[in-house]
């Protein structure tokens, strides 16, 4: 369309009371631009038909659905956003040109004209409602904001392309993580030993491999068929500071590059925040320093269910989509359910020190320092390093399976085991780091030796008469071995067999743990001996030349 043209094009729609969209050169920059052109429902024209051609086009551009809802890629969060009405005016017009088509004049000067237009909110709103537009959208599953291991249908193991993965459903960005594929598998292992070198895991391996396996899981979990549940994560720690959320973000940061966290909802409130985390497609989400119960319907439904169904915010409609969240719980006061428990795999921490500013930490760990591209592409090579070695050796089975999550142990626990960290599978006996540690420094100073003494035993009928006649482990809470409460005291205000079997196992849980004094002296918590002739040392580690090593774990 030459100038003059458009001259005379102007001087009709003037003539006529209509305005074009601007001056002659915006007119002629959006009528001959390479965004395709979609004529706008009106006469003779359904909104049936423009909401196919809009959605003929759009589907080319990154639009894609989840369920019958269209959505967007939040690239800055790696997520995917809901598209309103008032958005979707602005984002189409990135890449179509709306018009509407108008006859002006009359007799030989008469001529239709396309006048440039913004689609308007009712439109808008008709679009994203009709199946006609929504149809024509991929549907989309999650978004990862790397490349991350695949298990394709042909069983082969590759990192998802960038962009879209039709095959898988999946969205890959990039975010600066570059992987070495010449690592090796021994040099794996000591990039992911000396990350987590320095957490005060509480057993003799359990707990460290679980960690892996949370790491594993949140690299992984593509590696899974569709339709697998995966295992949430639980961290605990016999007192605060010992690291308990610093450890679950080590699992999520080198592959997100942050952490999704917020407190644990109320229960009027938990439905509402899963929905929005299963629509948004998150990954990953931790409920950090949870108190008080740590269960409910919705939450171990939303642990077990491999799809979920909800409703959208705001809207009349409902949805069902696949629940790709992976969920990390951390609290020292944290009481799981028996169904919790049966749904995730613990991670226990251990401070030998009650004060915790005395430890020496060469490698400090922080949000940006797990997210530094040089650190995460380190980390993730290792990953994928265990990866390539478990398929290299032939995929060998998982020692043991979870029954809540059988497809996760057989590839998840499977790569941790066949990396030589042991099964991750294995229970742990929560029991022993759950509360009390306050309580227990009370205890150590009832128990502390006299002045002028180095250290003071004490047999187990001696410190349960102690227990009682002070009245300590009053709140504590005992829970059996199917997480059902049991009592501690009886009628009378003795112990019960059951606290006795507990405090048995709760004052070894203590072992080489040092408490302060009354007056800030350092009193060393040690246990000798096992069965009938175990005693319990209090040692004043301020007078006592060498203090006896502890037995940890005994």
């Amino acid at each position: 369309m030459s100038p003059e043209d458009i001259a005379r094009i102007q001087r009709l729609a003037a003539d006529n009371g209509i305005l074009p969209l601007g001056g002659a050169e915006e007119i002629a920059a959006a009528l001959n631009s390479q965004r395709p052109k979609v004529r706008l429902p009106g006469d003779n024209r359904e909104l049936l038909h423009f909401a196919q051609d809009v959605g003929d086009e759009l589907a080319k551009h990154d639009f894609y659905r989840r369920d019958r809802s269209p959505v967007g890629i939040n690239r800055e969060k790696a997520r995917l956003d809901a598209i309103t009405p008032q958005a979707l005016r602005s984002m189409a017009q990135e890449h179509l040109v709306f018009f509407k088509a108008k006859e002006i004049g009359t007799g030989k000067d008469s001529t239709t004209i396309e006048i440039v237009k913004t689609m308007n909110v009712d439109t808008s709103r008709g679009v994203l409602e009709s199946w006609s537009f929504v149809d024509k959208l991929p549907e989309i599953e999650r978004v990862n904001p790397i490349r991350l291991p695949i298990m394709r249908r042909d069983s082969r193991i590759d990192l998802a392309p960038p962009g879209y993965f039709s095959e898988s459903r999946i969205f890959t960005l990039d975010d600066g993580v570059v992987y070495d594929e010449t690592m090796t598998f021994e040099r794996a292992k000591e990039v992911l030993d000396a990350l987590l070198c320095e957490f005060p895991w509480h057993d003799d391996g359990r707990s460290r491999r679980v960690q892996l396996s949370a790491m594993m899981t949140v690299f992984g979990a593509c590696l899974l068929p569709k339709g697998a549940c995966r295992p949430g994560f639980i961290y605990t720690a016999n007192d605060s500071d010992a690291g308990k959320t610093l450890a679950s973000k080590v699992a999520i940061i080198p592959v997100h590059g942050k952490v999704n966290a917020r407190g644990f909802p109320r229960k009027e409130e938990m439905r509402k925040v899963l929905d929005q985390l299963a629509m948004d497609a998150a990954t990953t989400i931790l409920f950090d320093n949870v108190k008080g119960t740590l269960g409910g319907e919705d939450i171990e439904a939303f642990m077990s269910s491999s799809r979920w169904s909800g409703r959208v915010l705001g809207e009349k409609g409902g949805f069902e989509v696949d629940n790709v969240t992976t969920c990390f719980f951390s609290g020292n006061e944290a009481k799981p359910t028996r169904d919790m428990m049966q749904r995730c795999l613990f991670v226990e921490l251990f401070l030998a020190d009650i004060d915790s500013t005395k430890r020496k930490i060469k490698r400090r760990l922080t949000d940006s320092v797990l997210a530094e591209t040089g650190l995460r592409s380190e980390v993730c090579s290792a990953l994928w390093a265990l990866v390539k070695y478990w398929d290299a050796q032939g995929r060998p089975a998982a020692p043991s399976m979870m029954p809540k999550c059988p497809e996760w142990s057989a590839i998840i626990g499977a790569i941790v085991a066949c990396a030589g960290y042991g099964d991750p599978c294995e229970r742990p006996d929560i029991k022993s780091t759950r509360g009390g540690a306050h309580e227990m420094q009370e205890l150590v100073r009832k128990l502390a030796p006299g002045e002028g003494e180095v250290k003071s035993e004490w047999k187990f009928a001696e410190i349960m008469d102690e227990v009682t006649k002070e009245g300590l482990f009053e709140n504590l809470e005992l829970h059996g071995k199917k997480g059902d409460s049991e009592d501690l005291f009886d009628s009378e205000g003795a112990l019960t067999p059951a606290a006795k079997s507990f405090f048995g196992r709760f004052l070894v849980s203590f072992d080489g743990r040092l408490f302060a004094g009354v007056s800030g002296e350092r009193l060393r918590w040690v246990v000798q001996g096992k069965g009938n002739q175990r005693k319990y040392v209090v040692v004043a580690e301020d007078r006592a030349p060498s203090a006896p090593e502890p037995t940890l774990g005994v």
